[in-house]
């Protein structure tokens, strides 16, 4: 029993991962997240580039609400999963975006600030230094077709001469 104590804080105290990318990844990096969508934003999920398990999620944010994350340098991709959302009498989609960062403590381009948006509706100041816009793709309904229209039309057969 004490064997296994030893090796685990040994482990740690090396800095071994932990699994749980909120501890293993925490840093001096502080990003603000802004939800500028109309929607919670459910699930906000950051882990190392090109790692196929996102780990738990960071963070919830309301809609017009903001939080902030620490993160320490390195290459992370970001997905927001955004509250499900009807799009017509007939279907619901729950969107999400994404993104990657280069996270530097020395480069002046590193953003300190993400806004999260619906397509077509950019907010103001996405275009500030240290900024960078998340948006959300958001699908469309479908056109209602006037009664008849757009149904195959059946054509009476040739008469036999």
């Amino acid at each position: 029993m004490w064997r296994m104590l030893v090796i685990a804080v040994a482990v740690a105290a090396c800095g071994g991962k932990t699994g749980n990318y909120k501890v293993d990844y925490a840093g001096p990096i502080q990003i603000q997240l802004m939800n500028q969508t109309s929607r919670p934003i459910d699930k906000i999920f950051i882990f190392p580039r090109g790692e196929a398990n996102r780990g738990g999620s960071w963070t919830t944010i309301a809609p017009g609400g903001s939080t902030t994350v620490k993160l320490k340098e390195g290459m992370f991709e970001l997905v927001a999963v955004s509250a499900k959302r009807r799009i017509d009498n007939r279907w619901v989609e729950t969107p999400e975006s994404s993104t990657l960062l280069e996270l530097r403590e020395d480069l002046a381009s590193t953003p300190r600030k993400l806004i999260f948006h619906d397509e077509g509706s950019t907010p103001m100041g996405v275009d500030q230094p240290g900024t960078l816009g998340v948006t959300f793709m958001i699908g469309k309904p479908e056109p209602v077709k006037p009664e008849g229209e757009g149904e195959p039309s059946v054509e009476p057969a040739p008469q036999a001469p």
